[in-house]
Formats: C-alpha cells, structure tokens, sequence
C-alpha cells in the first residue's frame, strides 16, 4: 500500500551506507528539503479537492436517484459517484493527518493507515468500475441489438456487488494483518503501527502484488483497449454522418459501410453515453498515469521505497498520485454535466427547484 508517513533523518541513510558521496548526501538534503516545503503545499490539496470532489459526488448520486436508475448505465455510473465518494473522504482524512493539525505525530497513528488503506482500496474499486463501463458500453456497439439480453440490470448489480465485496474483502484483510497497536520506533522517535506477524507476510506481499500490480495493469490494459475502441467507432459515425449530409441521395446497398449504419443504428442516448465513457476513461488513463510510472519505478529501484534511500522522492510522488487520484474520482461530475443532456436537464432543475421553493418560502413569510 501507498505509505508516506514514516520520515526517516537523512542521516540515518548516510550512516547505513557508509560509500555515500558528498555529492549524493548534497543531493538527498535538497530533496529532504523539497519534501517538506512542499508537503503542506500538496496536503491542503489533498483536503481541498477532497472537500470539493466529495461535494460533487454527492451530487451525482442524488441527480442519478431522481432519474431513476432505468438502464445499466445509469446503476454503474451511480456505483462509479459512490466509490469515487468513499475514495475522497479517505485521502483527504490521510491528507489531513499528514498535517499535523490533529495533535502531534497523530499522522503515524493508526488512522493514518486506516485512511490510507481505504484511500488505495477504494481507487482500485473505482479503476474496476470504470473498467467495466468501459466494457459494458463496448458490447452496446458490437451487439446493439442483444445487449440488454447480455448485460441486465441483475448482471451489473451482481458485477457492481462483487467489485465492492472483493475492495472491502481486501480492506478487512489488510487491516487484519497488521497488529493494531502504537509502538514507538527507536531510530525516529516515532509513533508506528506495528507489523509483527510473520506468519501473514506473505498474505501481505499477495495483496500488495494484487493491489499494486495486477488491479491497475488489469483496468489500464482493458480500459485502453475499451476506450480506443470506443474512440474508433464514434470517428465511424462521424465520417458516416458527414457523408450522409453531403449526400442527398440514400446510399445504395454495395456502398453501404456496415460499421456505420451499426453505429447509425444506435439510438442517440446510447451515443451519448458512449462520449461520456470515453471523456471519463480517458481521464481516468491520464490520471492513472502517474500511479503507474510511481509502482512500476519502485518495482526497479531498490532504493525507491518508504524506508529507502530515496524515501523522499517516494513519498513527494506518492502524495502526486493520491491528488492525480483525487482529481480522477472529482471529475466525473462536470463530464455527466457537460456531454449528459438528461442528467445536465436534472442538475439544473435540482438547483432552480430549490431556488424556487426558497424564493416561495421569502414570499410567503411576508
């Protein structure tokens, strides 16, 4: 799991490898520096989106609860509001910690580890979840016709369900492997969450491996491919559309293209959908980013890790992920507003209708 709360001095590295060079102790100082003057800096960021990000999510839930959830679409995406909430709250309660705002060292406490636990989990489960949208919008292009027959609303509630088991699964076990107790590390005058259960340390190494490895390179290899394809057909309706409106005539049969009257047979609720999943994969892609190069480097560098060397820089990136995550979980709100007609129409009638019953409250009290 994602951990930046234990600091080690800088001496400790230099006197645990005695071939250290001046010019590599000067560099490590420099980035001991940049790590704290610019963690507060990232803290507040982490709360701040959190705060504004969990706002919108909220949002997204209700507005789908007054649509109704009538399509699959629909009961994935307000699964996808939920976990992206649960994600937020987390982070920014580890971000909060990370502060010091709540009493001294209580960002080595075992909340600290809590949150972040539930921060790195919950990201997994919205990973999961955009994967399968991505997914799910791929069969209603390939088979238009028999998709409501393939993915039901009782099969992506059994889809959704597991997702959320599997995440809460992993949760319960990664707490459990732990011995949840404070003990005070000699070294750094630290308060720590102990791990003294060698019998669980290769369950711990198997979630890690699961969580760090094989959830995100699973959603990065399917939601690429779910949103490339995606992204190829709607270039298709696009060419066939401005063929069609250049054309005053009906094509004949011999120069038909089969995949565009395929796209051209969707309805345009489902096209619409389609642009919004791949506005969200997309984001979710480019958010993931960061995530990847920070795991796959600490998988190749010794050094590279919480109590390295290099924990500095481990600990600078991994708080650039938690915000690259954030943002990823903050966003969804404004791309349904913006390429969502139903659900922008709901939004805004959610706020004129409380304008209005407020208005109506002022005018009868006078």
């Amino acid at each position: 799991m994602v951990d930046m709360s234990q600091e080690m001095p800088l001496n400790h590295f230099v006197a645990a490898n005695g071939s250290t060079s001046k010019e590599q102790e000067l560099w490590l100082q420099q980035l001991e520096g940049l790590y704290f003057s610019v963690q507060p800096a990232l803290s507040w960021a982490l709360v701040g989106t959190g705060f504004i990000g969990s706002i919108g999510n909220i949002l997204t839930i209700i507005v789908f609860a007054r649509i109704g959830w009538s399509n699959t679409f629909q009961v994935s995406c307000t699964a996808l509001a939920v976990s992206d909430l649960c994600c937020l709250l987390s982070i920014a309660m580890a971000g909060i910690t990370t502060m010091g705002v709540l009493g001294r060292n209580f960002n080595e406490s075992t909340f600290y580890y809590i949150s972040n636990i539930f921060g790195v989990a919950f990201s997994r489960t919205t990973a999961l979840i955009t994967a399968w949208i991505s997914f799910e919008r791929c069969l209603c292009v390939t088979f238009p016709t028999r998709v409501k027959l393939i993915v039901t609303r009782t099969v992506t509630k059994s889809v959704l369900l597991a997702i959320f088991t599997v995440n809460c699964l992993l949760i319960v076990s990664t707490i459990v492997s732990f011995r949840v107790r404070n003990s005070i590390d000699r070294q750094t005058n630290m308060t720590l969450m102990d791990e003294e259960q060698p019998k669980l340390n290769g369950f711990r190494q198997f979630i890690k491996l699961l969580v760090g490895v094989i959830f995100p390179a699973f959603c990065w290899i399917s939601v690429t491919i779910s949103t490339a394809f995606l992204i190829v057909k709607l270039k298709q309706y696009s060419t066939w559309r401005r063929l069609n409106a250049a054309t005053s005539t009906i094509w004949t049969t011999q120069t038909r293209n089969v995949n565009a009257s395929q796209i051209h047979s969707l309805p345009i609720k489902e096209r619409r959908a389609m642009k919004m999943v791949a506005a969200v994969a997309g984001i979710f892609l480019i958010c993931l980013t960061p995530t990847s190069v920070h795991l796959l480097v600490s998988f190749l560098v010794r050094d590279y890790f919480v109590d390295g060397s290099l924990s500095y820089l481990f600990k600078l990136d991994a708080m650039v992920c938690l915000l690259a995550t954030q943002i990823n979980s903050s966003i969804n709100l404004v791309v349904f507003t913006i390429l969502g007609h139903n659900f922008r129409s709901e939004l805004f009638r959610l706020f004129s209708g409380g304008l209005s019953t407020r208005c109506y409250g002022c005018c009868s009290t006078r």
